[in-house]
C-alpha cells in the first residue's frame, strides 16, 4: 500500500472523517442499498451498483466499464451524520480504498483463519460511524464492555428487537427474501454470494458478482482490542445521570474504532506498508503547495489534513474537521467520534460546526455493557431492521459535556513531572546533551548552543547519533571540520562531559557510532512510524518527550549534514502527528484542557497544521480564545479549512 492510499484511509476514518459523506453520496445516487461498494483513489470515487444497469441520480457521474465514477472533491460531497453501515474494508491491489455497503450486501460470509479481526473492524466502524446501528454478536471475542448498542447473544436466531447488524462466528442461513432482517456477517454463512476470502497476507472480496483483490485489510488485532476493552471497562462502571445513556455509552464504544483499525499483513515489500506519518490527504500526486506551507511540512500530506490535494481544482473545503467554533443556529449539533479511543463531547461553546460528525457523544458516566439477548433499556432511536428499500434513519443524541471529568486515558501531556535523568541526547525541543559530573555523578545539562555558537562536543555526538555510522574522515573533515589534534581534544571533552565514559565506538563495519540514549529514538520506539495506531499510553509517553520543535534552537547552517536535516523533517511530521492524534483522543474523551495543551504543543512543533488548530479551537476556553485567534492569524493568515475561515471571519466581525 502506498502513502496515498494510507492518507485516503485516514481521511475516511478520522474522528469526523469523510466516510459518512461518501456513504451519503452513494445513497443519494443509487439509494440506500443500490451500490454495494465503492473504490476511492486520489481523484475519483468509483461506485459499483448492485444492478449494473442502474444509473445514478445527480450530476458529475460518468459511466465506466465496471461502474460509475464521481470526482473526489469535498464541495461535491453531501453532508451527513451517518455512514449508514458503510465500512472501509481495506486497500485493493490498485492502491484504492474499498468501501463496502453492508446494507446492500445484506448477507456476507468471511472465510479465513481468523475472521474475528475483520469483524471487530466492521463492528467498531458501524458503532462509531452509524449512530442508528444496533449490533449483535455471538462470540465473546467480539463483545465490548460499556457498549449498550452492542449485545452478546447465545443464538443468532434470538437477537434483540431493533438489531441492524449481526456478526456471528456460528452457523447462519441466508435471510428470507422480502422479509425485514438485519445485516448478517458470518464466518459460517451458508451459500453466501458475498464472500470475503482471507488467505493469511491477502484477501479477496466478492460482492454482487464482482471481485476485488485486497492487499491490506482493515482489522483490529487482539492487543488493540484488549486495550480498548480496558479503556472502556472503568467507564462502564458508573451509573448514567443526565446523559442519554444509549448515546453516551455508544459514543465510548464506537470511538475506539478508528485508531485501532490496523491493516492486515501484506505481501508487498516493507517499503509499501502504511508508513505515512501524516496519513490523511494523498501525497504522491503532484500538486501545488499551499502558500502557507512551511519548509518542513507539506500541508498536502498532513496527518489530518483532509483537503484532497490531488484534485485538479485544489478544493479548499476539506471534509474532515476536528473541532472549531460553535455551530450556527440552523446547524444540528453532532458529537465527534474519536480518531482512536475515547469519544467526543463538545460543549455548547466548543461544539464543532462540521457536518462530518457521526458518533454519539461520550461525556459523562456510562453503564455496564449488555451481555445478553435482552433489548437495550434505552433503545437507539429509530434504528429499524434493514429492508431492501428502507434506509436506517438518523438519530438524535444528547451532547452535554463535563470538563471536570477525570479521564484516566487522557492524561495531561507536556513536560514530564521530573526532568529526565538518562544521560544522552535530547533534540525534541531545545537541543542539549545530558551528561554526568565526573566527581558527583549528578546529571549536568550541556546546551547545544551557547553565546559563542554551537557547542562542538554536542555537535560531534549529534553527527554520529543522527547517522547510521560515519567514517572518521567524514566525521572530522566534512561534518566537524576539525584537525586530528582538535578531534582528539573533542574526544577528551566528550568523555569529561559524559562523566568519564566515551560513548563513541566503532561498529563491525569500522564506522563510528554512539551508544547512548536519544530522545527521538525513544519517541520512535513508543509510536513507531504511524503514531495514529499507537495506544493512548504510548502516545502520552511519546508526547511527554516533546518540548518544542525538533532542533528548535539550532540554526540549520550549524547542523547542515544531510542525515540531520532528514531527521529533522521526519520528526516535525511525526511529532506533530502524535500530538494531533493524542489531542483528538483527549478532546473526544472530554478532557478539553489536556486536548488544548497537547494541540498547542503540537503547533509549537509545526504551526501550519490546520487539524491541530481545529482541535485547539474546539477545546479553547473563553479567556484564551483571543490569543488563539491571534496566533492562528500569524501562522496561517488564509486557512483553507472552512471552520478556521469562519473563526477568523467571526473575530474580524466582532
Amino acid at each position: 500500500m502506498n502513502e496515498q492510499a494510507a492518507k485516503l484511509t485516514r481521511w475516511l476514518l478520522a474522528g469526523n472523517g469523510a466516510l459518512k459523506n461518501v456513504a451519503q453520496l452513494l445513497t443519494e445516487a443509487f439509494g440506500p442499498v443500490g451500490a454495494v461498494a465503492a473504490s476511492i483513489d486520489a481523484s475519483t470515487i468509483t461506485a459499483y451498483p448492485v444492478d449494473p444497469a442502474t444509473e445514478p441520480q445527480g450530476q458529475d457521474w460518468t459511466r465506466t466499464e465496471q461502474g460509475w465514477t464521481h470526482p473526489l472533491r469535498s464541495q461535491l460531497l453531501p453532508r451527513s451524520i451517518s455512514a449508514s453501515h458503510h465500512v472501509v474494508a481495506g486497500i485493493t491491489s490498485r492502491n484504492e480504498v474499498l468501501v463496502i455497503n453492508l446494507a446492500a450486501a445484506a448477507y456476507i460470509g468471511i472465510e479465513g483463519g481468523n475472521p474475528t479481526l475483520i469483524m471487530r473492524s466492521w463492528l467498531m466502524q458501524a458503532l462509531s460511524k452509524t449512530p442508528a446501528a444496533v449490533v449483535a454478536v455471538t462470540d465473546p471475542a467480539l463483545a465490548l464492555p460499556g457498549a449498550e448498542r452492542l449485545h452478546l447473544v447465545d443464538d443468532p436466531q434470538l437477537i434483540p428487537e431493533g438489531t441492524s447488524l449481526l456478526l456471528s462466528t456460528e452457523h447462519t442461513s441466508a435471510p428470507t427474501p422480502g422479509e425485514p432482517h438485519p445485516i448478517i456477517v458470518s464466518s459460517q454463512a451458508v451459500d453466501a454470494a458475498n464472500v470475503v476470502l482471507c488467505s493469511e497476507a491477502v484477501a479477496g472480496i466478492y460482492l454482487a458478482n464482482r471481485y476485488w483483490p485486497i492487499w491490506r485489510r482493515m482489522e483490529v488485532a487482539d492487543q488493540q482490542w484488549q486495550h480498548l476493552k480496558g479503556v472502556l471497562t472503568p467507564t462502564a462502571a458508573a451509573a448514567p445521570e443526565d446523559l442519554d445513556a444509549t448515546s453516551a455509552v455508544q459514543g465510548a464504544a464506537s470511538a475506539g474504532a478508528e485508531g485501532i483499525l490496523e491493516e492486515g499483513p501484506s505481501t508487498q515489500p516493507p517499503a509499501t506498508a502504511l508508513t505515512s506519518d501524516d496519513a490523511m490527504s494523498p501525497a504522491p500526486v503532484a500538486t501545488p503547495m499551499s502558500p502557507s506551507a512551511g519548509p518542513h511540512h507539506n500541508p498536502l500530506t498532513s496527518g489530518n489534513d483532509t483537503s484532497l490535494a490531488p484534485v485538479p481544482d485544489e478544493d479548499p473545503a476539506p471534509t474532515f474537521t476536528a473541532h472549531a467554533a460553535a455551530p450556527g443556529p440552523a446547524e444540528p449539533r453532532e458529537a465527534i467520534p474519536a480518531d482512536l479511543e475515547p469519544t467526543p463531547q463538545p460543549t455548547p461553546e466548543t461544539a464543532p460546526t462540521s457536518t462530518n460528525d457521526t458518533s454519539p457523544s461520550v461525556d459523562g458516566p456510562a453503564v455496564p455493557a449488555v451481555t445478553h439477548s435482552a433489548a437495550p433499556s434505552v433503545p437507539a432511536p429509530g434504528a429499524p431492521l434493514l429492508v431492501p428499500d428502507v434506509p436506517a434513519p438518523f438519530a438524535d443524541f444528547t451532547d452535554d459535556a463535563d470538563d471536570s471529568r477525570v479521564d484516566a486515558i487522557a492524561a495531561l501531556p507536556g513536560r514530564p513531572a521530573e526532568e529526565p535523568t538518562e544521560p544522552g541526547l535530547y533534540v525534541l525541543g531545545p537541543v542539549y546533551a545530558l551528561g554526568r559530573d565526573p566527581e558527583t555523578n549528578e546529571a549536568v545539562k550541556h546546551s547545544a548552543v551557547t553565546r559563542q555558537g554551537v557547542r562542538k562536543p554536542v555537535k560531534a555526538l549529534m553527527a554520529l547519533a543522527t547517522s547510521n555510522g560515519v567514517t572518521s574522515t567524514e566525521w572530522e573533515e566534512k561534518i566537524l571540520q576539525v584537525t586530528p589534534s582538535n578531534r582528539r581534544q573533542l574526544r577528551t571533552q566528550i568523555r569529561k562531559m559524559m562523566g568519564g565514559t566515551d560513548p563513541i565506538r566503532n561498529d563491525t563495519r569500522g564506522l563510528l557510532i554512539v551508544d547512548m540514549f536519544c530522545d527521538w529514538k525513544e519517541f520512535n520506539r513508543l509510536v513507531g512510524q504511524t503514531p495514529e495506531s499507537a495506544t493512548t499510553e504510548a502516545l502520552t509517553a511519546a508526547v511527554h518527550l516533546i518540548r518544542g520543535a525538533p532542533f528548535e534552537d539550532v540554526p540549520d547552517e550549524d547542523y547542515a549534514w544531510r542525515s540531520v536535516q532528514l531527521l529533522k523533517d521526519e520528526l516535525i511530521d511525526r511529532c506533530s502527528t502524535a500530538a494531533t492524534e493524542l489531542a483528538q483522543r483527549q478532546l473526544a474523551a472530554g478532557a478539553h484542557a489536556a486536548a488544548y495543551q497537547t494541540a498547542r504543543l503540537g503547533l509549537r512543533v509545526y504551526a501550519k497544521r490546520e487539524d491541530l488548530w481545529l482541535v485547539a479551537a474546539g477545546s479553547v476556553t473563553d479567556t484564551e480564545r483571543k490569543a488563539l485567534i491571534w496566533d492562528l492569524k500569524q501562522a496561517i493568515p488564509v486557512p483553507t479549512h472552512p471552520e478556521l475561515k469562519q473563526l477568523l471571519a467571526a473575530s474580524r466581525a466582532s
